[in-house]
């Protein structure tokens, strides 16, 4: 049984629902009517596989809340300081998951599919 309630100062139309539908998840996850109707559940950003990033940069640039930042690896796979100049190769790493929106932008971009994404549980 799903509970909804308008949002105060929130776009018209637009509701926020606790789910516990046992058909999909056993736990109840954020999720969000749009006024169209459709049902939305964000996905946040959990963690980036520095194994498969290359570090081309396409993820950094969608992603327009600052979630992510570029960094280098040394040879032995370990972050390096910013003002360190010997790095292997450079990869994406999360930075800020607390500003990230849930809308999956940077997924979406990767040709790599490094991105590991889960829905908020409430």
């Amino acid at each position: 049984m799903a509970t909804e309630r308008e949002t105060a100062g929130k776009r018209p139309g637009a509701m926020v629902r606790k789910r516990n539908d046992e058909r999909k998840s056993p736990v109840p996850t954020f999720t969000v009517t749009l006024p169209s109707g459709a049902e939305w559940t964000p996905s946040f950003i959990e963690s980036i596989d520095q194994e498969k990033c290359i570090g081309c940069g396409r993820c950094y640039k969608v992603c327009l809340r600052g979630v992510l930042q570029l960094r280098g690896l040394d040879e032995d796979g370990a972050l390096v300081d910013e003002d360190e100049e010997e790095y292997e190769r450079k990869v994406m790493v999360v930075d800020a998951p607390q500003d990230c929106i849930g809308c999956r932008a940077c997924s979406t971009v990767c040709t790599r599919r490094c991105f590991t994404h889960t829905p908020l549980v409430v």
